[in-house]
Order: C-alpha cells, then structure tokens, then sequence
C-alpha cells in the first residue's frame, strides 16, 4: 500500500479532481486527448447594413433597399435563402456628442440590419465580399469557417481520445507494477474552434481569403480502477 501511495503522489498532474470510489480501492486518473483536422466546407459571415437619415421612414426604406439588393446578389452568386437568417433589425435615434460642452445634438434615425449567412462554396467567397460590399454591406464583422456534418469527426475525435488515456493508464499501471482495471467514470470536454475573423475594406480586386484547417479537439478524464 505504501508503495501505490507513492506512486500517486509522484504525478499530480495525472490525477483529477476529488471523486468518490468504491469503498476500499484505489483510482488511476488520467486524460487524453484526441484531434482530428479536415479542410473545412462551411464559411459563416456576418453582415450587415447601416443607414442613417433625419427621417426615420426614409432611414428604413434606404436599409430595405439596400439589404434586398444585398440578399438578390449572394442568391445570384449561389448562396441558398435559408441559409440567410437575420439576427439583428433596429431603429433608433442617433446622436453626435460635444465634448467640450457635454451636449449632444440629433443627427437622425439609424437603422441596423445584420444577417448571418452560410456559404458552401468557399471558392466563391472572395467574390462575394467584395460584391456585397459594392451592393451595400456597411459591416462584416468576420468570417468562421467549419464543416457542414461535425458529428463524424467528434466520434473520431472520441474515439483518439479513450485511447489516448488508455494508453497513458496502462503505462502507468506498468511502471507502477498495479493491474489496470475497467473505467468507472468518464468526463469529457469539447474544444469549439476559435472563429477566424479578419476586418475588410471594400476593394475592386476580390481579397484572398485562406480557410485553413478544420480541427475538432475533444478531451476525456477517464477514471480507472488498479489492483
């Protein structure tokens, strides 16, 4: 017994936090890590158009137009509707502030209209943005990129993972000189990719956008009985 305390203490940083096991037995815990990358087939933009007036119904009429021409140009370029959701649409008054006197003075109605759109051909989307711009985007806070069918990976990326800790278990239960016994407990954490996002201004020339590589990234704390 003394033996196996030892070896506990000597890798803290295999063991988890604090858990209940079975009266009288001792627990290995260990994680391990699974990835799996893949070209991503999925590009998600946010967009959106901003219009301004002193009167509120020309501010909202000018928005309408110009989000109409915008969403008729994406279709045109092979982007389904429903793959078009807004997610945003306001109207409120906006202001200019003097600093030096504290006072604010009207300068009209703003009016807000952002959409998310999903675009499958991401060899188009350098046409795209510069085409949406010229038809009236006002704001394009960035691009994610992702695959359309994330399930497959996630059990791949799983699946790398248990065996990842298994093979981290049975060496340490070899080093040790214990006998690995089943899992009886498993915890798992999801990695979400960090959204790619980049600022634009509008050109002639269409901007080169790279996606890069698609990495799902799963990690499991698994819990293992040693004789």
């Amino acid at each position: 017994m003394f033996r196996l305390l030892t070896f506990f203490l000597s890798v803290p940083l295999l063991l988890g936090p604090t858990v209940s096991r079975p009266e009288g037995q001792n627990v290995l815990i260990v994680s391990g890590k699974g990835e799996v990358e893949t070209e991503p087939d999925l590009a998600t933009i946010t967009m959106g158009v901003s219009t301004i007036d002193f009167s509120g119904e020309l501010a909202y009429r000018e928005n309408n137009e110009k989000m109409s021409k915008v969403i008729d140009d994406l279709k045109e370029l092979g982007v389904d509707r429903t793959d078009i959701k807004t997610t945003d649409f306001s109207i409120h008054p906006a202001y200019d502030h003097d600093r030096s006197t504290g006072e604010k003075r009207f300068k009209g109605y703003r009016v807000n209209h952002t959409v998310v759109v999903g675009v499958r051909d991401l060899e188009s989307i350098g046409k795209l943005l510069d085409q949406i711009v010229m038809a009236g985007v006002t704001d394009l806070s960035g691009i994610s990129f992702g695959v359309q069918t994330p399930t497959n990976l996630e059990s791949l990326a799983r699946t790398r993972a248990i065996q990842d800790a298994y093979r981290k278990a049975t060496e340490l239960a070899q080093a040790a000189g214990v006998e690995l016994g089943p899992p009886i407990r498993i915890e798992e954490t999801k990695y979400t990719p960090v959204s790619f996002a980049r600022s634009f201004e509008a050109e002639h020339i269409p901007p080169p956008i790279e996606p890069g590589m698609h990495r799902t990234s799963l990690t499991v704390i698994v819990h293992y009985l040693i004789e």
